[in-house]
């Protein structure tokens, strides 16, 4: 990537792709917890498509990456959205609608933030429907989409779930996702950025695991990324049930 326009600038789209490859990496043991989360912090404040290489450039990318722009290092064709868009305005301004209505409806996907415990309820009512039950090996939510591993394998989710290749860790443990206890989740969630003398800051993104460091036994255990202004503030970490592990300021 680094190769072709490095100077492009990146979009939301292309920060996610990034952090789906990281996230992809922490599953198949590439990089540790730490370098996972400071490397996703990183990415989800890059400017350019060279910011973006500097924390993927070294990474062995899942094979539904390969073909995207963010692989590639060139640009998806810019026509295409831009003119889609500015028919649906003309359409919304010629039936008397809203223009940021449209706006809204093109921005944003229509499910609930799925960092918070509303949308982490509906991501479990959405696992459920898709497997058949709520086990998984982790599983990291963005506010627009989800990465997790299950039975040896690795998917996305963004609005449907979709494979990303096979889950190679040698040491996966499972774990019962319904069994997040969601209205202590909540009260975490809302807490997290005064715990990290942060106020006003929000959850960038929820890792939910078990204990990584633990080889027999390992307990569950939520951890809640905090940013402000896309200035990493650190995380806190509970249990499923809610009890504090820690708080970790940047």
């Amino acid at each position: 990537m680094s190769k072709k326009q490095p100077s492009l600038r990146a979009r939301d789209s292309d920060r996610a792709d990034a952090c789906g490859v990281i996230d992809a990496a922490l599953a198949d043991e590439q990089l540790t917890a730490a370098e996972h989360a400071a490397r996703t912090a990183r990415a989800m404040r890059a400017e350019t498509f060279a910011d973006l290489d500097r924390e993927i450039g070294d990474l062995q990318l899942p094979h539904d990456f390969a073909a995207t722009p963010l692989a590639r290092g060139t640009q998806a064709p810019r026509w295409r959205k831009p003119v889609a868009f500015i028919a649906a305005c003309a359409l919304a301004v010629g039936l008397g609608f809203v223009s940021a209505k449209v706006v809204d409806w093109v921005a944003k996907p229509d499910y609930p933030d799925l960092t918070t415990a509303d949308g982490l309820s509906y991501f479990l009512d959405r696992y459920r429907a898709e497997f058949g039950e709520t086990t998984a090996d982790d599983v990291t939510l963005y506010p627009r989409y989800a990465s997790f591993s299950r039975a040896g394998s690795s998917y996305t989710f963004r609005g449907d779930f979709a494979s990303s290749g096979r889950d190679t860790r040698k040491f996966a443990h499972s774990f019962d996702l319904a069994k997040v206890d969601l209205a202590t989740y909540a009260r975490v969630y809302r807490g997290a950025p005064t715990s990290l003398y942060a106020p006003g800051a929000t959850v960038a993104y929820a890792l939910i695991r078990l204990d990584p460091s633990s080889k027999k036994d390992p307990d569950a255990e939520i951890s809640l990324y905090v940013k402000d202004s896309d200035v990493s503030r650190g995380y806190v970490k509970v249990s499923f049930a809610g009890a504090p592990i820690g708080v970790y300021p940047s």
